[in-house]
């Protein structure tokens, strides 16, 4: 998965299939229009229903393939009680109005012939009130399912996330809960590895939560099991930690394949590219309102990655922005989301594409970024972008070293920052600008080859002169 390019999608604001006319709405969706303005604030947000599905996604495969699309992550398709549908009520089936079974086994299916995995994203920290196991043991002291959750007396209050009581949290001292979710062959982990759906991972969401309730702790425990069936099911399959803070502590590489951390490379890169002349602050990621310099970022991106197993390291999901985030291009500085993009794709790591990106969408918060795709021009869109996506896919699929290759700084000031990406038969050099810093130099025994290299993006020009590389922007 190194030299892959992952692409997260969510279906209900992707493509709308014309299948999708002929299924009924759930009771909780506020139906829109595809061209509808997306509500960010207040009552209704999650209710916004816009109808996008699975076969939808895959009538779009060949955009995909366009954008250099490796692995294509799904954000939660199992029934709920909301469009993000992080309120599971069951984990039996994929939601019907998405298309239900058939319609996730003939995507996936169509994905791996056009050579993309496809990945789920599972939340085991909790379910919704409205959740089949949740309603069979509430206020039903007796009921099996009655241990999945943090009851009192009762069954009449329970323990929640964060005090709401649409998501009741699940209680991993549980057996059972462990069997039907996450252990052996008969487990929602296990079946759908398998056929007919053959899903080639998961990423977990809130993942530093797992299994943590107060004294009680079985994260690593829970963790170690997912993993332990993922492999008696394929052992190839990718399990993604999605932790929306440092993941060091957690990530030591005995369960997880890859990592969703903001810490290591999005708050860094939006830090570094903040356009401080805007008022906007996007609170899901805790920016401020201040720019940071090349090399408070290159510590910043130190600090974090030092935690982190090098293996682990390669596999680093990095992100500009996600679903639950507003966009990097509205808070960045004019024109910057190239640049960030370039980082993005010669990190160590895997680039983490969220859907619209490539378009160039504008959005100030996690709910406006999920605006519908804007395939007949139904928003403003950048016809360039997606232009420079592609051909970072290109160069990172022909470099090896890009995917497999060490990392070492080599400069970083106020306003630019310079690493090489070394593997045994290449070297990749790398510079970022968020300026023209005309004093961008270095040793020439920094890094070989200098004096032969080809560029491969941007504009700038490298020389050689006397005992310096220098480069102008």
């Amino acid at each position: 998965a190194t030299g892959g390019v992952l692409y997260q999608v969510m279906p209900d604001r992707f493509s709308r299939s014309t299948k999708a006319d002929d299924r009924e709405m759930p009771a909780w969706a506020e139906p829109k229009t595809w061209n509808s303005a997306v509500k960010t604030r207040g009552s209704g947000v999650n209710e916004q229903f816009f109808g996008g599905d699975l076969k939808g996604i895959e009538d779009r495969l060949s955009h995909l393939k366009k954008v250099g699309v490796t692995i294509l992550q799904l954000t939660p398709f199992f029934p709920a009680g909301s469009s993000h549908r992080l309120d599971a009520t069951s984990f039996d089936q994929v939601d019907p109005v998405l298309g239900g079974n058939s319609a996730l086994a003939s995507l996936v299916s169509k994905a791996h012939e056009a050579g993309i995995k496809v990945i789920g994203d599972l939340n085991l920290n909790h379910s919704g009130e409205a959740h089949e196991w949740f309603a069979s043991a509430f206020k039903k002291p007796a009921a099996l399912e009655s241990e999945f959750y943090y009851f009192s007396e009762g069954n009449f209050s329970y323990e929640s996330v964060r005090a709401n009581e649409a998501q009741p949290k699940f209680n991993w001292g549980s057996g059972e809960i462990r069997k039907r979710l996450v252990e052996g062959k008969a487990s929602i982990i296990a079946k759908s590895l398998s056929a007919p759906f053959q899903l080639d991972g998961w990423m977990l969401a809130a993942a530093g939560a797992i299994g943590k309730n107060r004294i009680d702790d079985y994260n690593h425990q829970v963790l170690n099991l997912v993993r332990e069936t993922m492999n008696n099911s394929n052992p190839d399959s990718l399990l993604i930690g999605n932790f929306g803070t440092d993941s060091g502590a957690q990530t030591q590489g005995d369960n997880f394949s890859a990592i969703l951390s903001y810490a290591n490379f999005t708050r860094p890169t939006w830090s570094w590219l903040w356009n401080t002349k805007q008022n906007k602050e996007e609170a899901k990621i805790g920016l401020g309102r201040k720019a940071i310099s090349g090399d408070q970022f290159r510590q910043a991106h130190n600090c974090q990655s030092g935690t982190t197993p090098w293996h682990l390291r390669m596999h680093a999901l990095n992100a500009l922005d996600t679903y639950e985030t507003g966009r990097f291009k509205t808070f960045a500085i004019s024109g910057s989301q190239r640049v960030a993009a370039g980082l993005q794709f010669t990190f160590p790591g895997i680039p983490h594409v969220y859907a619209g990106d490539e378009l160039g969408l504008d959005a100030e918060t996690g709910e406006g970024s999920r605006t519908p795709m804007p395939w007949n021009g139904e928003r403003e869109t950048d016809p360039h972008m997606i232009e420079t996506y592609a051909k970072l896919s290109q160069i990172r699929k022909h470099h090896r070293a890009l995917a497999e290759g060490s990392m070492r700084w080599l400069y970083s000031s106020d306003e630019a920052i310079a690493f090489v990406r070394e593997s045994k038969t290449e070297s990749v050099l790398v510079i970022a600008s968020r300026g023209r810093d005309r004093k961008l130099q270095f040793s020439r025994d920094a890094i070989s080859g200098a004096e032969g290299a080809t560029n491969l993006f941007g504009n700038g020009l490298l020389r050689v002169v006397g005992g310096k590389i220098r480069y102008d922007a």
